[in-house]
């Protein structure tokens, strides 16, 4: 919850230097997370006998092969959310990780047109506000 308030104050504040940062820990939880799950669906999966036998317990009307199909079809249905789940996961981080790399690259585009403008800027001061034209093809074609 904490990490999800602190990504939308970056996102609105647009700070370049974290943007970056938070989507790496995006990543990094849909690693983990996308693990946790999978190593829970291959232990329900190993358990499945047990499940079976609760299954019986809990419902003394159904016979063994009813509740096989029942924990098959919920573990089907468990293996499919979970693809559903990480694919949308995935597609989220790939969003916010363009949205970090948009962020950065206008970070960066208006610190080199501000250095660019200063350049500028100090090259009219030194010429007495006309633009020099030493060092262009116009010069170098009049000096042959």
């Amino acid at each position: 919850m904490i990490l999800g308030i602190t990504g939308l104050y970056i996102i609105i504040k647009r700070d370049a230097r974290h943007m970056h940062t938070i989507s790496n820990i995006y990543w990094g939880m849909i690693a983990g997370l996308g693990l946790l799950q999978m190593i829970l669906l291959i232990l329900a999966g190993v358990h499945n006998a047990t499940a079976v036998q609760i299954c019986q317990n809990e419902n003394s009307g159904v016979n063994a092969d009813q509740c096989a199909g029942f924990v098959r079809t919920s573990m089907a249905l468990l293996g499919t959310c979970y693809v559903i789940w990480i694919a949308v996961q995935i597609y989220f981080g790939f969003v916010i990780q363009s949205f970090a790399v948009n962020v950065l690259g206008k970070h960066r585009y208006g610190e080199l047109r501000t250095h660019a403008m200063e350049d500028w800027d100090a090259k009219l001061e030194l010429n007495d506000g006309h633009v020099s034209r030493v060092g262009t093809t116009l010069t170098w074609k009049s000096s042959k």
